[in-house]
């Protein structure tokens, strides 16, 4: 049985902002209706309390041209504009506003939640491949078979002895980071993989053991019957691009500064979520903040921004496995024996 523990905060419709503290920032009395102009301030106070941002800007600035922007808006619907300007000056790429979320009609069908599957293989004869697909999903039962479809090709292909692994997340727009993170923990390994820091400086590492993700002291994700390769920590290439965004952003964070690791490709999309807080406001409108920015396991904070490959190389239009990174892992002790070519430089 999987267990999640969302680590998103939601706020109720309808929220209640009377007894919420305002801010000493200039407030419009004129163009902005009322309706407009509450749901904006309402809006701006969240983001002013809560963004990792928030000590980084000129608040009084800020709110100035967001008003600017909303001038003779008559509904809250109208100020979404102005809000998303606050975040593209906060340089919050992942946060915004959303308009309100419709329901399906009931004479529709409700979709069923479903996900790709893993495609594993032995390269050459002597390394593994894992293609990592998207966790774009909440639904703990289609989790649970998304990990169990990854970690199945991982002991399919474990099972012929690969003296390395490549982890392709090319592609990959993300989704629900911690399924992504049980799925490839076999070859990612027990341990700290990397973590959040807030505004202030601290910092909440993400763990994987056998099977369990925690977040801090809080389980996130657990797998009932998780794989373990036959030979532990084997030396790890994986593979981005442009298309490697957002929880996949986090996956590849989590490869670094493992032992025996290294990333080729093209810089990701810059989309590295950390953690947000999401609200939603009195018309129903979805506003997401990000609060923290995503660490290594060493620390290292990574802002919203592409991150670069150790190697950044033109990868092969056909999606084909780039040599340089055959190339490295066969150049790796671990290899030596099965290593049938001598690597060039």
């Amino acid at each position: 049985m999987s267990v999640i523990i969302v680590i998103v905060f939601l706020v109720g419709c309808g929220i209640n902002f009377s007894n919420r503290p305002m801010t000493p920032s200039p407030r419009p009395t004129q163009t902005i209706a009322p309706i407009g102009l509450t749901y904006l301030n309402n809006a701006l106070d969240l983001i002013q309390e809560y963004s990792y941002y928030r000590k980084n800007v000129d608040w009084k600035a800020l709110r100035t041209g967001a008003y600017q922007l909303a001038s003779g808006a008559s509904t809250s619907a109208q100020t979404y504009a102005a809000i998303n300007l606050v975040f593209h000056e906060l340089g919050d790429t992942h946060g915004g506003i959303n308009r309100p979320y419709i329901p399906v009609s009931n004479d529709m069908p409700t979709p069923i939640p479903s996900f790709l599957p893993s495609v594993g293989k032995l390269l050459d004869g002597h390394l593994g491949y894992i293609l990592v697909p998207n966790s774009g999903f909440s639904d703990t039962t289609v989790a649970s078979g998304y990990v169990a479809s990854m970690q199945g090709e991982i002991k399919k292909i474990d099972q012929l002895h690969p003296c390395g692994w490549i982890v392709d997340l090319r592609g990959n727009p993300g989704g629900w980071f911690s399924a992504m993170e049980v799925g490839i923990g076999p070859i990612l390994g027990d341990g700290r993989v990397g973590g959040t820091i807030d505004a202030d400086g601290n910092v909440t590492y993400s763990t994987y053991q056998n099977g369990i993700v925690r977040w801090g002291n809080d389980i996130t994700f657990e797998f009932s019957s998780p794989y373990h390769l036959l030979e532990s920590n084997p030396p790890v290439a994986v593979l981005t691009d442009g298309g490697t965004s957002s929880a996949a952003e986090d996956l590849t964070i989590a490869f670094h500064g493992r032992p025996d690791t290294r990333s080729f490709g093209q810089p990701t999309g810059g989309q590295n979520p950390g953690i947000g807080k999401v609200f939603t406001l009195e018309d129903g409108g979805i506003l997401w903040i990000t609060n923290s920015l995503s660490v290594d396991r060493a620390g290292k904070i990574y802002p919203m921004t592409p991150i670069q490959p150790d190697e950044v190389i033109t990868l092969p239009p056909d999606g084909s496995v780039p040599e340089a990174a055959e190339y490295w892992l066969l150049s790796q002790p671990a290899c030596a024996i099965t290593n049938i070519f001598t690597p060039t430089p």
